[in-house]
């Protein structure tokens, strides 16, 4: 329905304006379930889980939640560090919480390291001072 754009059909401007007419939905539930609909094919562990019921709808739509606005690489990474933390017990609005701090997290994790740290990440040299122990 959002890919064909069958709610046009319907006088709607959009699927979530279709969730929320048609069936009663809450905005946020509306958007939360296009949200996961939409990212379902880059998450292929969070789809396999779901589908076994294995995972919570909840956990599977923070997840798509927090990997919306990453690049596929990054997605993969996101959604194996997502799961582990569903697999340690965090509740969803533990992950959610992460999750809004996924870019903060990723690009540090596969960012190469810089063999040449800079000075003003502290290294000593002349006329600085040299760090603490």
């Amino acid at each position: 329905m959002d890919v064909s754009g069958e709610t046009r059909r319907w006088g709607l401007p959009s699927t979530q304006a279709w969730l929320r007419s048609r069936l009663g939905m809450r905005e946020t539930r509306a958007r939360e379930r296009i949200t996961l609909a939409r990212q379902r094919h880059r998450l292929p562990r969070v789809a396999t889980m779901l589908a076994a019921g294995e995972l919570s709808y909840g956990h599977a739509s923070t997840v798509a939640d927090a990997v919306a606005r990453l690049d596929d690489e990054d997605c993969a990474s996101a959604e194996k560090l997502l799961l582990d933390m569903v697999d340690q017990g965090f509740s969803a609005g533990k992950v959610a919480a992460f999750g809004r701090r996924i870019r903060d997290v990723i690009p540090s994790a596969t960012a190469p390291i810089n063999p040449t740290p800079s000075r003003s990440a502290g290294t000593s040299g002349p006329g600085s001072t040299p760090p603490g122990p």
